[in-house]
């Protein structure tokens, strides 16, 4: 039933509602894509403007067809079609260039089948790409197999275009770039980790973060997604982002050794936050619709670390591209414990010796977990350097 029209809300666009408060009246507006409020002040006219645009440009024409046929076309469903395009093979593609499509719609079907054609915007475009390769955190994956990718999936989209299934005026994949093939990142020293880490204008949750990192092996976002840990909590449960899709491996608990529970001792600093890793932003108020405020982007760990990494200038040798990353921290830590331990620390690292998928879809309670445990004292850096770790590179 079509809720009664006031006079406040008669004329009204679509998702702009009215709060009134000790006799002042709010407008604010829903967002249906981000299911989340905005308020937009007590000026009507300015109010009703912002709204009508937001609609113009989260209310496209696929949401009036969503309506009418409950649906739009999935990835998914896309694959399938530009499938038999390419199997029929009329344009007389080479094997190689029938391999390559084949391989970038498998992992378009893994990254997210059931994303809708009219949602993969330029920016769910870098996101699938940045899944492949991400150029801040190239430890895996290549740069050659992320520009691959973008030019088949170039090809699929325009198919897409001229099928009618995707109305635009260009093709958003051209809207991309693709990334540079030469550059390799230097890694880091553990002398020049530390460095980085002892800066005065180091902030407290930036060196948390470098030491879960380097006892547990994980990744920027892993890191930055793991949930703080209760007293008694016997391990910490990791879900790899990266590989989750790909491997068992992907999912991990990992023991909470005694080392590493005084790092999460050095991690708790009195701020509640569902996250291990967490700061309170300049503006301490949290955006209306956002969960927790707390949370760290991986954008800004990256940007802070460089900040301070550039400050310390650990690495005069190396060139602005050679620079090391947060996320190389990573291969520092893989590096030591494979010193320490004669073997490469295969579970921690989430890598797994054959590719299974059987994790990916299932419940909770019905994945097979992988138990890993660091054994790496980050904070006892006597032990550390006992390993002999090498003064050049990692």
């Amino acid at each position: 039933m079509k809720k009664r029209q006031t006079a406040l809300t008669k004329g009204l666009p679509l998702h702009l509602s009215v709060t009134v408060s000790k006799g002042t009246t709010y407008y604010r507006y829903r967002n249906p894509k981000a299911d989340k409020d905005i308020a937009l002040g007590k000026n009507r006219a300015a109010a009703i403007v912002a709204a009508n645009h937001a609609n113009s440009i989260l209310l496209t024409r696929t949401d009036l067809v969503r309506k009418i046929v409950g649906t739009t076309m999935t990835l998914e469903a896309l694959c399938a079609k530009w499938l038999a395009v390419v199997e029929r093979n009329v344009a007389g593609f080479s094997k190689s260039a029938i391999s390559e499509k084949k391989t970038m719609m498998t992992k378009v079907k893994n990254w997210n089948p059931h994303l809708e054609l009219a949602e993969f915007s330029v920016l769910r475009i870098n996101e699938f790409l940045d899944w492949i390769y991400e150029p801040e955190e190239n430890d895996e994956g290549s740069p050659s197999a992320r520009n691959k990718a973008r030019s088949q999936l170039t090809q699929m989209m325009q198919y897409a275009i001229k099928k009618g299934f995707l109305e635009v005026y260009r093709n958003p994949c051209e809207l991309t770039d693709p990334v540079s093939t030469d550059v390799i990142r230097k890694r880091h020293t553990y002398d020049g980790w530390n460095k980085i880490l002892d800066h005065e204008e180091c902030p407290h949750w930036l060196r948390c973060a470098m030491n879960i990192c380097l006892a547990t092996l994980q990744r920027r976002g892993d890191v930055l997604n793991i949930p703080m840990p209760s007293s008694s909590d016997t391990h910490i449960t990791v879900i790899q982002k990266k590989t989750e899709k790909h491997s068992n491996a992907g999912y991990l608990k990992i023991e909470i050794t005694d080392s590493l529970r005084e790092i999460i001792k050095e991690c708790r600093d009195g701020l509640v936050s569902p996250f291990l890793i967490h700061r309170i932003p300049l503006n301490r108020k949290a955006k209306e619709g956002e969960k927790d405020f707390t949370k760290i982007s991986p954008k800004y760990l990256s940007d802070e670390f460089k900040r301070i990494r550039d400050l310390v200038n650990p690495y005069p040798e190396y060139s602005d591209s050679e620079q090391p990353g947060f996320h190389n921290g990573r291969a520092l830590g893989i590096y030591l414990m494979e010193k320490q331990n004669k073997e490469y620390p295969q579970t921690l690292a989430g890598h797994a010796n054959i590719e299974m998928t059987e994790n990916y879809g299932k419940g909770h309670e019905e994945i097979k977990w992988n138990y890993g445990t660091p054994t790496l004292n980050v904070l006892d850096r006597d032990s550390i350097e006992a390993l002999n770790p090498s003064k050049t590179v990692a």
